[in-house]
């Protein structure tokens, strides 16, 4: 089984937006919808989509420093908790399998709600949320601002603070983000490496432990990565990336002659995949994040063509040394030499093709990988179905 947590800082605008996705009030919520069930939504406060609402009234009379009362500053944390499928599933943890449908996805309401208190002082979680109109059910959206009892020389105040649990937590993993983070371990200078990865690298550790301790069943292991990036598929992008599996399946069928042409013609409809991304990123603020998907589809199929191009390259110039070998050979018959040389005539031209191919494939991962941004993750819905706190 396998499970992610994942972390975004939200300003005020984006929190916004937030709100207008849980709603169904911007067009990539409409667009996601296959029916009309409402959200399991926490409940605590009146109106359980409200989310700048809830978060003035959660942080009210708590203190900030001035850093993050400054416009544009960012003022709640969104995580979003993805459950393994098999929690859903009949042969599920133990603590699922008992429950219904519903049911179970209350549990993993309160488990991520927990969770994310559990991990950043116990006061946390201002709101919440559990989508049932998409295709994904096992996604929680959790909505935090961590408050905490700060203890001064005149007394005791509440504070809040969007990032000390964070860097508490990436300390407590310290070993682990340093293992994984060598070239940043130097630059740090003997201090804990607290960035943004190293703490999304501990909360999913964390989340690990947790999900073991309450349902009694170990996480699968988990494919660390290289570097920092995006790991999570929305629905969006699975639903993608499943297309562009089927279709690589397809071209892995063709015949290897073919190879060529058909790279060529991939490359172009990846080119006009990139130009309709492009154009779409002048459009209104609210498609960004469709924009945004389509750039990383395009980042996979560009990369799966360059491999693509590299097994053709090294294919055709594994043929070289034979061609060689049969016109210089003595015991060559003058027709095997005319042959040989006549294959060799064709070969060098294609490989100079497909170097170009690669040169090209290769420049435009690297502008993609440019563009690309993390996707603002995944909204809210309906104020109906409440969930108690």
């Amino acid at each position: 089984m396998k499970a992610a947590v994942r972390c975004n800082a939200l300003n005020i605008k984006k929190l916004t937006q937030q709100e207008l996705h849980g709603k169904r009030l911007d067009q990539s919520s409409q667009r996601r919808r296959i029916n009309k069930t409402p959200p399991l939504v926490l409940e605590g406060r009146k109106g359980g989509l409200n989310l700048c609402d809830r978060l003035a009234a959660h942080i009210d009379g708590a203190k900030q420093n001035a850093a993050a009362l400054k416009e544009g500053a960012n003022v709640a944390l969104h995580f979003i908790v993805k459950y393994p499928k098999e929690v859903l599933d009949d042969d599920g943890p133990t603590p699922f399998a008992i429950l219904n449908r519903d049911q179970r996805k209350a549990r993993m309401m309160r488990q991520a709600i927990d969770f994310i208190n559990e991990t950043h002082g116990g006061n946390a979680v201002f709101a919440a949320r559990l989508d049932r109109d998409e295709a994904g059910e096992t996604v929680v959206d959790v909505f935090a601002a961590p408050r905490y009892a700060k203890q001064t020389k005149k007394g005791s105040d509440d504070w809040v603070s969007l990032t000390k649990f964070g860097k508490d937590l990436a300390v407590k993993h310290q070993e682990e983000v340093a293992r994984r983070s060598p070239d940043q371990v130097k630059a740090a200078k003997g201090k804990p490496i607290t960035s943004p990865r190293a703490v999304g690298m501990s909360l999913q550790s964390e989340f690990a432990a947790f999900f073991e301790r309450e349902n009694g069943v170990a996480l699968s292991a988990r494919s660390l990565k290289e570097r920092p990036g995006p790991d999570r598929l929305g629905i969006d992008e699975w639903k993608a990336a499943k297309s562009a599996m089927e279709a690589e399946e397809a071209a892995a069928r063709q015949r290897a002659a073919e190879i060529t042409e058909d790279a060529e013609s991939e490359a172009f409809r990846v080119q006009i995949r990139i130009q309709a991304s492009e154009q779409r990123q002048s459009r209104k603020e609210a498609e960004a994040e469709t924009l945004r998907s389509s750039l990383s589809d395009a980042l996979t199929a560009i990369n799966a063509l360059g491999e693509r191009l590299r097994g053709l390259y090294d294919d055709l110039r594994s043929i070289l040394p034979g061609i060689r070998r049969t016109i210089w050979a003595r015991d060559s018959s003058p027709q095997q030499v005319r042959d040989a040389k006549a294959t060799r005539k064709t070969t060098i031209p294609k490989l100079a093709t497909v170097r170009a191919s690669m040169e090209r494939s290769r420049k435009e991962s690297e502008r993609l990988q440019v563009l690309a941004q993390d996707p603002p993750g995944k909204p809210d819905a309906d104020d109906a179905n409440h969930f108690e706190m």
